[in-house]
């Protein structure tokens, strides 16, 4: 009896185990900016970094660049011509769910990360916080000039509407 009870229990963790697992998506993708994108139907936010939104500009030496469009033209390179595979945590963000996103197995984030057009976030991978380190040594992309952090623009944006 007591062996039968120890049995259901470790079914019930088994079983809650995968329940909690992320849904795993496929197909092609379209971008929608610097870190979201659609996958089979599925707005997903790419998990662990933000990029600029569509409106943010930044400024490089001498000159503004749309950065918001340019990230999205980033994004929209790594996943040209390949099939995207998402794994969704739990939870939404804005309507989005979120994910880690691999185009022909590369990380799309960390991708985003490394070329300097996504900030790695607080809670992000260290990969993706060192991808980012190596982008800002390098001066890549958004860290070529000067920009307002995207969770920052997006506070000060608010404001400005209301």
């Amino acid at each position: 009896m007591k062996n039968m009870t120890l049995s259901l229990v470790v079914a019930s963790f088994m079983l809650a185990g995968l329940a909690a697992r992320a849904e795993t998506i496929t197909g092609a993708s379209r971008i929608i900016d610097g870190d979201s994108l659609e996958v089979a139907g599925r707005k997903i936010d790419l998990l662990g970094v933000d990029a600029p939104e569509l409106g943010q500009t930044c400024n490089w030496p001498k000159k503004e660049i749309n950065c918001g469009l340019i990230a999205k033209s980033a994004l929209m390179d790594l996943t040209a011509g390949v099939s995207v595979v998402c794994e969704l945590e739990a939870g939404d963000r804005g309507g989005h769910a979120l994910g880690v996103c691999r185009a022909a197995g590369y990380d799309l984030a960390e991708g985003m990360a490394h070329t300097g057009w996504a900030v790695a976030t607080d809670g992000a991978p260290q990969r993706y916080k060192t991808a980012m380190a190596g982008a800002q040594e390098a001066r890549r992309a958004l860290w070529h000039g000067q920009f307002i952090l995207p969770w920052i623009w997006r506070a000060k944006e608010g404001e400005a509407g209301q």
